[in-house]
């Protein structure tokens, strides 16, 4: 919380402060357990955002390989640095972690 004057304070904050009795930890304010609807939008966005990442890498690796070509590396040198690149891009565009599961749902 802020520093503010007192009236400027929520009821919440007040009850959160009174609750806390001058401690430092947050109080632990009871949430209802996720709909399963929710879950599933939860998850929609998290394959989203795991497709949007593998597509970002995928871009990078194609300008990356664009600009070893144009380099014009001897060809040894130019094969090498291909091998790196797709190790290291298919090191990061791996599959979703498993913490996005559909057994969540």
């Amino acid at each position: 919380m802020t520093r503010r004057h007192r009236s400027e304070a929520s009821q919440g904050e007040h009850a959160a402060a009174a609750a806390n009795h001058g401690s430092h930890s947050c109080p632990c304010l009871p949430f209802p357990d996720l709909s399963r609807e929710r879950r599933q939008e939860f998850v929609k966005t998290a394959h989203r955002l795991a497709e949007e990442g593998r597509v970002h890498v995928r871009n990078v690796r194609r300008d990356v390989m664009e600009a070893v070509k144009k380099a014009k590396l001897p060809e040894d040198e130019n094969k090498r640095l291909e091998k790196e690149i797709q190790a290291a891009t298919d090191k990061n565009s791996a599959t979703e972690p498993a913490w996005i599961m559909p057994s969540i749902i």
